[in-house]
């Protein structure tokens, strides 16, 4: 059963991220192990829709840098 995914709350400011672990295949291209993008909103539900349309962006940057990693 896969999980919905969920935005992260900063603790201290209050706002919302769209946060994800780097696959390990372009880590060396990326050079950090977490992707991290604020997604500018303290309110949940928009923080939820922003999360939704950041998810493909997300997936076709990985998809991108594998493509030219594996070059």
């Amino acid at each position: 059963m896969r999980v919905m995914a969920t935005p992260w709350k900063h603790s201290e400011s209050g706002y919302f991220y769209f946060r994800r672990q780097v696959p390990a295949d372009i880590l060396t291209v990326v050079g950090r192990c977490e992707w991290k993008v604020s997604l500018k909103t303290k309110d949940l539900s928009v923080a939820g829709f922003r999360l939704a349309a950041g998810s493909p962006y997300y997936q076709q940057f990985c998809s991108s840098l594998n493509a030219t990693a594996s070059l």
